[in-house]
């Protein structure tokens, strides 16, 4: 860090390097109508349990009628599950303003708020992806009320952002 100090002003300059992360965002391929629609996609930081997750993603699930809900571990130790955190991936296209209600829906308190801020300010959401040669486990499939009406393949944009460490 370079730091300068004048007349009781002072002024400093510092570089950090933030490593490279690779997400899969929300928007669904060939909207060409301008729909706005969205998987969605959750990230949850603070489960209590996977059984408890799964209870309360069923309730969403029920709530807004939408298809299985795919729960993945994408970080904790793996022998124990108090410090397991999620991604929750729901192949049911719905709109822009209904991807934020669900994220936002009091039935799954366990969901990243701040996730689903800076999605509603990018107008998608993004989950990392595991980096290379590593992979996220899959923990359990949670009936939903319909049939997916899109796949993973539908998903339209990997990106590449800098992740931010403090």
């Amino acid at each position: 860090m370079l730091a300068c100090r004048f007349k009781g002003i002072s002024f400093s300059v510092s570089l950090r390097w933030s490593p490279r992360a690779h997400g899969i965002n929300s928007v669904i391929r060939g909207d060409v109508l301008g729909e706005n629609k969205h998987a969605l996609l959750m990230d949850i930081d603070k489960a209590p349990s996977l059984i408890e997750l799964c209870h309360a993603l069923d309730r969403l699930l029920q709530k807004y009628n939408i298809s299985d809900a795919h729960v993945l571990r994408s970080s904790g130790n793996p022998n124990d599950e108090q410090t397991w955190k999620y991604h929750i991936y729901i192949f049911t296209a719905v709109s822009y303003v209904k991807a934020f209600e669900i994220l936002c829906d009091s039935e799954m308190p366990y969901s990243d708020k701040m996730h689903a801020k800076l999605g509603a300010i990018r107008d998608y959401w993004t989950l990392r992806l595991p980096g290379k040669g590593k992979k996220y486990k899959k923990l359990a499939i949670v009936p939903g009320v319909i049939k997916a009406d899109i796949s993973p393949h539908d998903l339209k944009e990997y990106e590449t952002y800098r992740r931010h460490t403090l």
